[in-house]
């Protein structure tokens, strides 16, 4: 069953989608990075964003992973997802492999605008006065949110703001 720790997403099966919500506020163009394991040869990840008001889809990327031979060891990617216009997104990472269970593990996902650094932090609350501010490897960062750079942002109920 999949499980997500920290900054882990683990032991996903075929089909199994990590779902995120996205508010982008500026049209530019984004890279994600992550690190992935597997013991398969037929391990992909599809990356999308479509509008959340119409469906449409606006992103698809399909990325093989490599087998690392052990569920421990990683290999480090790096997927160039284009322009995203300034809008209300929806961002599923889907695993795929011919069948089952375990097909494989994230780590360490963040998403940046292209050539540039990664953007530091989520933000895991709706409320600007009890904000709860973390890093994307889960690390808490003390600081209010009007003080962070542009980046992006968790917020409550799965929305991620992109200042």
């Amino acid at each position: 069953k999949a499980v997500i720790k920290g900054d882990k997403a683990d032991s996903f099966s075929h089909n199994d989608v990590l779902r995120f919500e996205l508010c982008n506020t500026q049209s530019a163009a984004f890279t994600m990075s992550f690190i992935a394991s597997t013991k398969r040869d037929d391990f992909k990840l599809n990356i999308s964003f479509s509008d959340l008001a119409s469906g449409a889809s606006q992103i698809s990327k399909t990325l093989s992973i490599s087998n690392t031979g052990d569920w421990e060891k990683y290999k480090e990617y790096q997927v160039d997802l284009g322009e995203l216009p300034a809008g209300n997104w929806r961002m599923d990472i889907k695993f795929l492999s011919s069948r089952g269970q375990y097909t494989g593990t994230l780590q360490k996902l963040s998403i940046m605008k292209t050539q540039q650094d990664a953007l530091p932090s989520v933000n895991l609350s709706h409320q600007k006065e009890a904000s709860t501010i973390y890093r994307l490897d889960g690390r808490q960062v003390n600081a209010p949110m009007e003080s962070l750079p542009a980046g992006i942002y968790l917020i409550e109920q799965q929305k991620i703001l992109i200042k």
